[in-house]
C-alpha cells in the first residue's frame, strides 16, 4: 500500500490488464465456490491457486505487505 492510501500497485500482468468488471465477477465466483464447498481440501486447492495467481502478477512480496 502506498503512503497515499491507494491499494493499486502498478504492473503489466494479465490481472492488471483485465477489465474491472471481469475482476469483480471472478471475485464473486471465488467467494461463492469458497462457501459452497466447506471442505478443507477445496480450501487448500483454492489457497494454492490464489498464491499462484498472486505470484503471476510479478509484484514483489515486500510491496504487497504494505511496509
Amino acid at each position: 500500500m502506498s503512503r497515499t492510501g491507494s491499494l493499486y500497485i502498478e504492473g503489466d500482468s494479465l490481472f492488471h490488464r483485465m477489465d474491472g468488471a471481469v475482476k469483480l465477477i471472478l471475485l464473486l465466483s471465488w467467494t461463492v465456490v469458497t462457501f459452497l464447498f466447506l471442505d478443507l481440501r477445496i480450501f487448500a486447492v483454492m489457497l494454492t491457486a490464489g498464491i499462484a495467481m498472486l505470484l503471476t502478477t510479478g509484484i514483489p512480496l515486500k510491496r504487497m505487505s504494505g511496509y
